[in-house]
């Protein structure tokens, strides 16, 4: 079975750009990607005039197209994950970009306080991404509340840090954990750190002996 890693967030939580990214690293290490995206609306991935079309508004219920290289089927239906899985089990990793309800090991994408909930609507979450502006209002939240509770020396003493590659600003990640509640074990990467998230994801699948 291959490895599986969904990535979840809300719309503009910058989900298919770190998918794209986690396909180029490990597709240069040799491995074999799969892609999987949810899509909540309706889509069409076929072209008006093209054979395959046509075949679809005669009535077909699945046309596949192959050549050489390359296979395309659509189908005029859902599919659940499972199913999806079962047709990339010759791939290495597969990286799901959505499916929230899923119990995959998931990376959360975090943008602004606004999307907070999510960590409490996801499950088995090995990772979260977060937006700067989501850690600039967490900090600011916690400085307040220590403020008013005159525990302000008490803001930073864990001494764990996210560290962001502009100007190498670290923030410190205690208040965040704690404001989410995530176990120490999970860590957070800022917005732009895909490669060291990239490399965290390979120790883990080394460790699980994939």
């Amino acid at each position: 079975m291959p490895d599986v890693i969904q990535i979840v967030g809300y719309k503009n939580s910058g989900k298919t750009t770190l998918a794209a990214y986690l396909v180029r690293y490990f597709s240069g290490q040799g491995k074999k990607v799969g892609v999987i995206k949810h899509d909540g609306h309706e889509f069409e991935i076929d072209h008006p005039g093209t054979d395959s079309w046509r075949m679809t508004q005669a009535g077909a219920a699945a046309v596949a197209i192959t050549s050489a290289g390359k296979t395309a089927i659509v189908e005029e239906q859902g599919r659940s994950l499972e199913e999806l899985l079962v047709r990339f089990e010759a791939a290495d990793l597969i990286i799901v970009e959505g499916f929230k309800r899923e119990a995959y090991p998931k990376i959360v994408m975090l943008r602004s306080p606004e999307d907070l909930p999510l960590i409490q609507a996801s499950s088995r979450i090995a990772a979260v991404v977060c937006w700067e502006e989501l850690l600039a209002a967490v900090a600011a939240g916690e400085a307040g509340e220590a403020v008013e509770t005159g525990a302000i020396g008490n803001i930073g003493e864990s001494g764990k840090t996210i560290e962001g590659g502009n100007g190498r600003r670290i923030v410190q990640a205690n208040a965040l954990h704690r404001r989410l509640s995530l176990p120490s074990s999970v860590p957070c990467f800022m917005l732009g750190e895909s490669d060291r998230l990239a490399q965290w994801l390979a120790e883990q699948a080394g460790n699980s002996g994939h």
